[in-house]
């Protein structure tokens, strides 16, 4: 079947959930449902051609007006249809990972092409210093797999806190949602394991001190460091964190680490473990989302969003049982953790060449794989002292939701 031009594809779709929101008086919390209901019906994906779209826009035709310019969301994001409640877009993403998050609007989605993992999370707080920022624990509730097709309702607040891995490149997601739900302003992102923060609201000082910060760990790290742990006492808890990611990605976790640790006197206990927790996760993820452009193979981008997903080794084990039906699950990842011990890095040092592995794997060895397929499985180590390739996967802070019960 030849696809449709772009707008027309999507024209009569969106006008027929238009008219069935206005049959509704466009009530917000009607449209999740309505949303899902007319993307299932329209099976977009049959017909999606990411080819057509692309020519369609670089044609210089009459796009809509365009959403999120700044390619905030998607990589880049295509508004195809926009109207008096709400848009439809093609997000197309590359490398691109979502943190974890909530909404501030409402709708539905739809994997058009490639396929995402899918974690869904809640968030049970425990203490909130202001409007901003919360510390508590964050539950992973579900992990699934979302094939070509498949649709998700989007709803608004806390009812859905969740984050996609995209595993092919690229991947393309339909999304049809409105523009803004007055009743649930603030929209969170969570960095595990307990760290509330709306980050996007838009704070034009914390935006340039955050500019300010990246310029003196590029140009004088050490007064980085000491500028930050002296003042992160005296400010809203959100502009700290704010500057510790700052110090943390334009850095190292050492430099941010150490500017907390320098605040920590002055510092409420709580807001500083929680902190130091966060930083410490997301430099395990962000790891894994770096490497993930250098790991093409299929079968080893999925253990990636394993790791980055799955809470406990018994999520991590359906996941791929869910992969590769027929294996027991602990023999397909001990396999796929050999495959990745063979995945090095082309870089050179002093002018030699240096290829080291991609996660800093040491080569398998069959006593350590025989051991990991015991432990993943459930039972005992066997009696013997495996090798190094055992101790980088069981004790390295990357696997470790591969044995978290």
């Amino acid at each position: 079947m030849v696809a449709a031009p772009p707008p027309i594809a999507f024209l009569d779709f969106a006008h027929s959930l238009e008219a069935a929101f206005r049959r509704a008086d466009y009530a917000e919390s009607a449209f999740p449902e309505l949303a899902v209901e007319h993307v299932e019906r329209a099976r977009l994906h049959e017909t999606f051609d990411l080819g057509a779209l692309a020519r369609w826009v670089l044609a210089g035709s009459a796009l809509p007006p365009q959403q999120d310019i700044a390619a905030k969301f998607g990589d880049p994001p295509i508004t195809v249809w926009a109207g008096r409640r709400f848009f439809v877009s093609v997000l197309v993403w590359r490398t691109s990972t979502t943190s974890i998050h909530q909404h501030a609007f409402t709708g539905a989605f739809q994997v058009l092409q490639g396929s995402s993992v899918h974690s869904r999370f809640e968030f049970d707080t425990r203490r909130v210093f202001s409007e901003d920022l919360a510390i508590g624990t964050l539950r992973n509730v579900c992990v699934e797999r979302l094939e070509r097709g498949m649709v998700r309702p989007i709803r608004p607040s806390n009812q859905d806190i969740h984050a996609l891995f995209h595993l092919e490149h690229p991947s393309v997601s339909l999304v049809v949602r409105t523009y803004r739900d007055e009743r649930h302003p603030t929209q969170y992102s969570y960095y595990p394991p307990g760290l509330a923060i709306w980050s996007l609201r838009h704070d034009v000082e914390q935006r340039r001190a955050c500019q300010v910060a990246r310029m003196l760990v590029e140009t004088d790290p050490a007064q980085a460091e000491f500028a930050v742990g002296e003042l992160l006492p005296e400010m809203p808890a959100v502009d700290g964190f704010a500057l510790l990611s700052e110090l943390f990605s334009a850095g190292d976790l050492g430099l941010a680490l150490r500017a907390l640790e320098a605040a920590k006197p002055q510092l409420d206990a709580e807001l500083a473990a929680a902190f130091e927790a966060a930083l410490h996760e997301r430099d395990r993820q962000t790891c894994l989302i770096r490497r993930r452009a250098s790991i093409r193979e299929p079968d080893l981008r999925y253990l990636l969003a394993i790791l980055l997903n799955a809470p406990t080794r018994t999520h991590a084990l359906s996941l791929a049982a869910a992969h590769t039906p027929g294996r027991p699950a602990p023999e397909t990842l001990v396999g796929w953790l050999v495959a990745l011990s063979r995945v090095t890095l082309k870089l050179q040092v002093g002018g030699q060449p240096w290829e080291p592995n991609v996660l800093g794997l040491p080569a398998a060895d069959d006593a350590s794989c025989e051991a990991l397929r015991a432990v993943l499985a459930g039972e005992p180590a066997p009696i013997g002292k495996p090798g190094a390739f055992y101790a980088a996967v069981r004790y390295g802070s990357t696997f470790a939701p591969l044995f978290r019960e």
